[in-house]
């Protein structure tokens, strides 16, 4: 863009323009303003499923963990999960040691337990899976976590699905099981 300054009378001298106007840069963060704007709730739901899937990994472990140290030490294990101010924790220990004299453990914040979907029956509170000392559950069922800011519409759970201590991850779905569970 060439720009003309007048010095004198009769007399031009030309000055080449370096840079953006004021008019060009605003013109830029609008349009960067307004597509921010439109991939805000895309980058938000993807980053509430990255931490939902995190935490059913990690629920995944903490049952296997139980169902291990069920085997390892021949006794009854349990791995039992409570929503205490708004924040998941988690525990591992023998059937016969009391959750409250167990070291809880936190899962990643935001993420809470639906209490809606999930079948494990709670205990004060507490949501529990058991294992005897040959690994097997003593409960079937699952455990269905959503997050806050997702208003419950995205969910994953780890189920319990045999006796036998089967453990695999479902995700929630629009449309029932036979069951009429919709995480699976």
């Amino acid at each position: 863009m060439r720009r003309t300054q007048f010095v004198a009378p009769g007399k031009r001298t030309l000055r080449l323009s370096r840079g953006y106007t004021l008019q060009e840069l605003l013109i830029i963060v609008a349009i960067m303003g307004i597509l921010a704007a439109i991939a805000a709730p895309s980058w938000l739901t993807l980053y509430n499923t990255f931490k939902l899937n995190a935490a059913r990994s990690q629920v995944h472990q903490i049952i296997r963990q139980a169902q291990h140290e069920a085997i390892r030490h021949h006794v009854s294990w349990q791995a039992s999960f409570r929503d205490t101010n708004g924040t998941v924790q988690w525990a591992v220990h023998p059937t016969t040691t009391p959750p409250a004299l167990t070291h809880w453990q936190n899962l990643y914040t935001d993420v809470r337990i639906d209490v809606g979907a999930t079948t494990f029956r709670p205990s004060g509170g507490i949501y529990k899976t058991q294992f005897s000392h040959k690994g097997h559950a003593n409960v079937l069922g699952r455990l269905t976590l959503s997050t806050a800011t997702s208003g419950g519409r995205i969910k994953r759970c780890v189920i319990v699905s045999t006796l036998l201590g089967a453990i695999r991850d479902g995700e929630g779905h629009s449309r029932p099981d036979s069951n009429g569970r919709y995480c699976y």
